[in-house]
């Protein structure tokens, strides 16, 4: 009678983005944000969060894209507010320029069903 092989342990699938980030390539951080999305929201706020995306860090002027040209006036006149918030939490922010362009959804895990 054969002996039965051990398989292993399946583990849940990695994303690409995460094993590429642990491999330290810069290669592939095109088109990671300058401030994490985490940080971004907890420094700007929900509201400021779904409308505007951190794109780009150069020399203290952070690039951010919004939803439309109504939120990059609204948020141009919150600029100051905005550069204090991300600086107390440890950011080097000294200017904001707003660009408009499409916002992706940021990922969400799926909810939870309730059992009835």
């Amino acid at each position: 009678m054969a002996k039965r092989k051990h398989r292993r342990k399946l583990t849940a699938p990695e994303r690409l983005e995460d094993m590429l980030d642990r491999a330290g390539d810069a290669r592939f951080a095109r088109n990671k944000p300058p401030i994490p999305i985490a940080a971004w929201r907890t420094a700007v706020g929900p509201r400021i969060a779904e409308k505007a995306r951190p794109v780009a860090l150069d020399r203290g002027v952070l690039t951010v894209r919004v939803a439309s040209s109504a939120w990059a006036n609204e948020l141009s006149l919150l600029t100051i507010e905005l550069v204090a918030r991300l600086e107390a939490h440890g950011h080097d922010v000294k200017q904001i320029r707003f660009r408009v362009g499409a916002i992706e959804p940021v990922a969400r895990p799926p909810e939870r069903r309730k059992n009835r």
